[in-house]
């Protein structure tokens, strides 16, 4: 067998078509899975005393939840806030109703928990194809 130069040209689609194809864009069907996954698992860990927080949300777009009450910052960051709005941070923690687990930062606590679940679920959604 003779030896030889061999030219090989390869062609790859451009990576958002790459990217589209597999629901990975920003906005993709993979990005709104965990959007819904995060949602989801996080739901145990808002705080909760009427459930006013975590069921007044709206989702700007496939990868962001957005809590619209108007004290969903305060809770957010768990410190007690004082006088007229833009009110003053203390150094006063908030107490929760069903803390530990409900409480500030609800998002980091739970992706802590459970963040390699929801990786695990994602992995086999892209498995599947989707939906």
């Amino acid at each position: 067998m003779a030896s030889g130069n061999f030219k090989v040209k390869i062609k790859l689609n451009p990576i958002n078509q790459i990217l589209k194809r597999h629901g990975l864009q920003q906005d993709g069907e993979v990005n709104l899975f965990l959007r819904n996954e995060v949602e989801r698992y996080s739901d145990p860990y808002i705080p909760f005393r009427k459930s006013t927080l975590k069921n007044n949300k709206s989702h700007p777009n496939n990868h962001s939840i957005k809590y619209n009450s108007p004290y969903a910052r305060y809770q957010y960051h768990g410190k007690v806030m004082v006088g007229k709005a833009p009110k003053k941070v203390t150094n006063k923690n908030l107490k929760y109703s069903g803390a530990p687990k409900r409480g500030a930062k609800w998002d980091k606590r739970m992706w802590n928990d459970r963040g390699k679940e929801i990786c695990k679920n994602i992995k086999n959604f892209i498995k599947k194809g989707g939906t």
